[in-house]
């Protein structure tokens, strides 16, 4: 995740297999998706693990501010 993100972004680990990338400075909710499809491709490609090649499955949600909340 953090190679995906750029250095104006966060990335948090919430617990387990989930994690948050916070895009600051976004123009647009475009951005936003090619944030988020940028994140969906790296996840995609298997990752060796003890010898056996891990598939991860991820989804993503996005929400935008003050569109989608007001904190």
């Amino acid at each position: 995740m953090s190679a995906v993100a750029r250095t104006a972004d966060t990335v948090a680990r919430v617990g387990g297999d989930e994690f948050v990338l916070v895009g600051s400075s976004l123009a647009d909710a475009e951005d936003a998706v090619q944030l988020a499809a940028r994140a969906i491709e790296a996840l995609r490609a298997p990752m060796r693990i003890a010898g056996i090649d891990v598939h991860a499955s991820p989804s993503i949600g996005i929400a935008l501010y003050p569109e989608d909340g007001a904190s």
